[in-house]
């Protein structure tokens, strides 16, 4: 079996990014309608959605047409099914969620309960979102650190019933943090206040890979990166969704796997999109041309571009900040 894996989409969200109304919503469309191309290139039996394929629970009929599309295109060219897991963004407790729209209408298999479904000889434990109110509300509030340390049990418990009703090579996909992962500004998950699983312990459930989302940086884990055990790795965004994820590559993973080999490395395959990048520069004021920034920046065609800089308050003051982000925009900035 080979599976495209992919996740965090997050369709609706960024419009402070564009230029005209739906700008950004259609760099998103794009972004997902090649990931379904993809996954018909390389002769993909699955599509594994990790979550978060929207950024809000109530999205509008604009970002539902821009997800729907793709996926009857998908259907339409004879693509592979799409197994998707709800993600926190997208969860509203017991009500109906946008998700579940495209499952009702056949374009993908939602799970937003835990539960297995078959890929040819491979099984796809599903292991959605879930907030932890309910544990909150049986002990009648506590310390939020313990509720989430028993919330990260239960999942873990849940992983393994799972697994226990699987005879053959399984695929966990699910939406949670892991431990000894990275988020984009540099902090690990074990620093945050959610449900966080442990990585020692998914290692040794006797899955053959699992599947994440929920952090954005794409990225492999391992509780001994030199002999890991199964793939254990995050999806990642597929496009960077502000600045702060504009320092490393998006796309998706292609995953092989049998019941004889078990599961390759997976592999990275980028996907393009328009780029965010962030300069650090001083303001200096050059005769004949005012107060400006003190280095030229290049490269920036059809991207977001940032600059951070630093100066004195009077240069400040002088400063024509709109009359350099003219310039920006001038030399091939998108905004």
């Amino acid at each position: 079996m080979r599976a495209l894996l992919t996740g965090d989409l997050h369709a609706g969200k960024g419009a402070r990014y564009e230029r005209v109304p739906g700008d950004r919503l259609a760099e998103q469309a794009a972004v997902w309608t090649r990931t379904l191309e993809l996954a018909r290139e390389r002769g993909c039996d699955v599509i594994l959605h990790a979550g978060d394929l929207f950024d809000h629970r109530r999205p509008g009929p604009d970002v539902m047409m821009a997800v729907e599309r793709p996926l009857v295109e998908h259907r339409d060219a004879g693509g592979c099914p799409v197994v998707f897991v709800l993600g926190n963004h997208e969860s509203a407790g017991d009500n109906p969620t946008a998700p579940a729209v495209f499952g009702l209408a056949g374009l993908i298999e939602m799970h937003d309960r835990p539960g297995i479904t078959q890929v040819g000889d491979v099984s796809i434990a599903c292991l959605p979102w879930a907030p932890v109110s309910r544990i909150v509300a049986a002990q009648n509030g506590g310390d939020r650190d313990d509720v989430n340390q028993l919330a990260a049990e239960l999942l873990i418990e849940t992983a393994r019933g799972l697994r226990a009703e699987i005879d053959g090579p399984a695929i966990l996909l699910t939406h949670f943090s892991i431990s000894g992962a990275s988020l984009p500004g540099g902090m690990t998950s074990d620093q945050l206040r959610e449900p966080v699983l442990p990585l020692e312990e998914l290692e040794r459930l006797g899955f053959d890979a699992i599947v994440a989302g929920h952090l954005h940086p794409p990225q492999l884990l391992a509780s001994n990166p030199a002999e890991p055990e199964v793939p254990i790795l995050y999806v990642g965004s597929p496009l960077p969704l502000d600045f702060g994820e504009g320092g490393y590559e998006h796309g998706c993973w292609i995953l092989d796997l049998d019941g004889v080999r078990g599961a390759t490395v997976p592999e990275f395959v980028p996907v393009e999109s328009r780029r965010f990048l962030t300069f650090e520069r001083e303001l200096v004021e050059i005769p004949g041309v005012g107060v400006t920034v003190a280095e030229p920046i290049f490269d920036i065609a059809d991207a977001f571009v940032k600059v951070r800089v630093s100066t004195t308050a009077e240069l400040a003051r002088r400063a024509d900040f709109a009359r350099i982000r003219e310039d920006l925009l001038t030399v091939g900035a998108y905004n």
